[in-house]
């Protein structure tokens, strides 16, 4: 999928400085640079790093800062002291009308500029998040890039456990393509209002492109229901692995490895479902290893 975003620009409002002067200045009082690069993660805003120098190469053009990309504000991890020289940069970039933002406390020197505690770095900025995010998914990974007038949004579940289930709004309305690389499929779709439902099954991605739609209609999604079976749980222990030995009946499926933590071998579920459409989406949930699927039989 790297050739999609080619010649593309990575849109984030948001610059976080790397103060790596902080460090040997103040020791342990310093924060690291990661701790409000996290909170902004977890809120889905988008975030360069910069390092001191930079700062010296930048300027501010209508309230932004200007520097290859365009940042609304700048963020300073908390550092009771910084170079005299980067402290006077960042003074002279809030007097020419910057938002300059310090995490917990201010520099000694500081003029100008807010100070936001940690905890509410996220929600304070989230406003400025290029793509919302309606639900609660603190693992979803959003970048968001521009070419031309075309807008390309990749979506990453780093989830290990949970589907990414919910609504984004995306930064534009009208047609788009949706590409799944995982399943190599592309779709043809469109939002009157930039709405958009998704569902990410863990480490899987999904890539949306504005502007004219390719492929085929974006099949509607089926409810989901339980699987109402029986099923026949046999165990394999490790030193004779292809000889299973009838464990329990159950109707309903549990993980045997969570009864039996101390089993070394293999454990298989089987079942017979009957369906009566001609179209069906079997979803496996979390599945622990491999699955086999036989239809009438085969």
């Amino acid at each position: 999928t790297v050739h999609l975003f080619k010649d593309s620009r990575r849109i984030a409002p948001v610059a976080v400085l790397y103060q790596a002067e902080a460090e040997w200045a103040n020791g342990s009082d310093a924060m690291l640079t990661q701790k409000p690069a996290a909170e902004l993660y977890r809120n889905h805003v988008a975030f360069d790093i910069l390092c001191a120098d930079d700062l010296f190469s930048a300027s501010v053009i209508n309230g932004r800062l200007t520097l290859g990309g365009e940042y609304n504000c700048l963020v300073v991890p908390a550092a009771p002291m910084l170079p005299k020289d980067i402290v006077e940069r960042i003074n002279a970039l809030a007097a020419e009308g910057l938002r300059v933002i310090y995490v917990d406390l201010a520099t000694k020197g500081a003029v100008g500029g807010e100070v936001i505690r940690l905890k509410e770095l996220g929600s304070e900025l989230s406003s400025l998040a290029t793509v919302k995010v309606e639900n609660e998914l603190p693992l979803l990974r959003i970048m968001h890039c521009r070419r031309d007038e075309s807008e390309q949004i990749m979506l990453v579940n780093e989830d290990a456990v949970n589907t990414a289930r919910g609504e984004i709004v995306l930064p534009f309305v009208g047609e788009y393509t949706l590409i799944l690389p995982q399943f190599k499929k592309y779709f043809a779709c469109r939002t009157d209002d930039g709405r958009v439902s998704i569902e990410l099954p863990p480490f899987t991605s999904a890539v949306v492109i504005s502007g004219q739609a390719y492929g085929e209609a974006l099949p509607e999604l089926c409810e989901l229901g339980e699987i109402d079976t029986t099923w026949n749980i046999s165990l394999a222990q490790y030193d004779s692995m292809e000889s299973f030995v009838p464990y329990t009946v159950t109707s309903e499926l549990f993980n045997v490895s969570r009864v039996l933590p101390k089993f070394s071998g293999k454990i298989r579920y089987e079942a017979e479902i009957e369906l009566d459409k001609d179209t069906s989406v079997i979803s496996l949930g979390n599945l622990g290893h491999n699955a086999k699927l036989c239809l009438n039989g085969i």
